[in-house]
């Protein structure tokens, strides 16, 4: 992101709200994600955000939660002025995958989760590290694929003292 954030007419920004995160309920957090990415888009010719794939869906309802209305969803319906074909909303898919996350509200929470290797279409369509997809029609709220092998922890960045 810091190299991105020096590259010409390229502003970076940090969509996570900040205030109130503590309390606020997921469905609040998503729709605050969208809200400030409404508001800042406007202006630029393209806006590119990068967040999980549970976010990025412009489909109500993950499995685990019928009603929740995604931050992609939600950014869908405020962002009126677009088309539907100006929305390419990419679904990361896995071969496998090790990750660092939270799993509950407090820091002890978060840690590193080894993955197992995910048998799937994709996995097994080409034999490729990497490959896009555009896909044919909505999948999981997505329109396009990008299938990665093995993804690989990304910890999180901690400020060093010197």
């Amino acid at each position: 992101l810091k190299k991105l954030s020096e590259l010409p007419n390229i502003t970076v920004l940090c969509m996570d709200p900040m205030n109130g995160i503590q309390t606020m309920t997921g469905q609040e957090r998503d729709t605050g994600m969208a809200t400030f990415i409404n508001a800042k888009r406007v202006g630029f010719d393209h806006t590119v955000v990068l967040s999980g794939n549970v976010h990025s869906s412009t489909v109500v309802g993950p499995p685990w939660a019928t009603t929740y209305r995604p931050m992609g969803y939600e950014l869908k319906n405020m962002a009126s002025d677009l088309d539907s074909d100006q929305l390419l909303n990419v679904l990361v898919r896995y071969g496998r995958i090790d990750s660092w996350n939270c799993q509950g509200a407090d820091a002890s929470s978060c840690t590193s989760h080894y993955g197992k290797p995910i048998q799937s279409d994709y996995s097994e369509a080409v034999k490729f590290p990497s490959y896009f997809v555009w896909e044919n029609q909505s999948v999981d709220g997505h329109t396009g694929s990008i299938f990665i092998r093995t993804a690989k922890i990304s910890f999180p960045f901690v400020k060093s003292s010197h």
